[in-house]
């Protein structure tokens, strides 16, 4: 189960993710998600600290960077992905290239 928090910063919101990053947690991480998009500027994403991932969770990273983008707000990462993470995107095949967005160039995995 993962903890996952809404951080203010002098940068703008945190989300801070830790522990597994899974189906179990996709709503909570989306709830997140919504409450930071309430906000205004930037959205920085913390997930150094995630143990395990699936794809549910990296399809609410992806609406929420189209989400973002189309409001001209963006979503970075404050440290390094975890390899977890970093595994998952590469075994998954997630490629700008291919991907059928109009936010391919803005791509969080690129």
């Amino acid at each position: 189960m993962a903890d996952i928090e809404l951080l203010d910063s002098p940068d703008g919101l945190v989300l801070v993710a830790r522990g597994d990053l899974t189906i179990g947690d996709a709503r909570l991480f989306k709830e997140r998600l919504m409450e930071a998009f309430d906000g205004s500027g930037p959205l920085n994403l913390e997930l150094d600290k995630v143990d395990e991932v699936d794809l549910s969770c990296i399809q609410l990273l992806c609406s929420a960077n189209r989400s973002y983008l189309s409001r001209g707000r963006g979503i970075s990462f404050t440290k390094p992905l975890s390899g977890q993470i970093r595994t998952f995107v590469r075994d998954c095949a997630l490629d700008p290239a291919v991907c059928g967005s109009q936010c391919r160039d803005q791509c969080l995995w690129k």
